[in-house]
């Protein structure tokens, strides 16, 4: 017997180890890009970001960020926020919160010609792009209350398949009324 020759080595272990070394990285890799893909296995993650300070003002915006969680690039286009997204607007009773006048008329997007920004983006597996979604100009948002939103958009190049966003709380105060001296 050999003593300068390691017990896992011998005839055919070391390419039998090399064999279940590539195995074990292939498997890896694998689970990696299927976790890659997010917790919900959407190739496009929507996260909204709610504002940071109390809601006192009219001009109310979320910021929304875009995801690509696939493993390919994906193409996205950016036209009119109600055209692009879907939104769920509840109020406290839990009651859908109807669209406004304007806010019904930007989101009839298949019945008009799409006037303003048409832009073409390709996102990276990884990559992230942002948008403002105005959601004053789409809903009516009685003040004071507390809503609760999400959004939805269809996944490019998947057909009709829609991903959710995250919900956010969104809790209206009531504006305090200046007094003069």
């Amino acid at each position: 017997m050999n003593r300068n020759v390691p017990m896992n080595e011998g005839p055919g272990k070391p390419r039998e180890y090399n064999r279940i070394s590539r195995a074990g990285l292939l498997l890896f890799l694998c689970a990696a890009s299927l976790a890659w893909a997010g917790a919900t296995g959407e190739p496009l993650s929507l996260a909204i970001t709610p504002p940071a300070v109390e809601i006192r003002e009219s001009n109310l915006v979320l910021y929304v960020t875009m995801t690509n969680r696939s493993t390919q690039p994906m193409a996205l286009v950016k036209s009119n926020p109600g055209c692009d997204f879907i939104a769920e607007v509840k109020d406290a009773d839990g009651r859908a919160v109807p669209l406004t006048e304007t806010g019904a008329e930007l989101c009839r997007c298949n019945e008009q010609t799409t006037v303003g920004r048409r832009i073409r983006l390709t996102l990276n597996p990884g990559e992230s792009t942002e948008e403002i979604y105005p959601i004053d100009l789409y809903y009516g948002l009685a003040r004071p209350g507390r809503y609760t939103v999400r959004l939805m958009r269809e996944v490019p190049a998947q057909g009709k398949r829609m991903t959710w966003s995250n919900q956010v709380v969104l809790n209206l105060v009531e504006e305090e009324k200046s007094t003069l001296w």
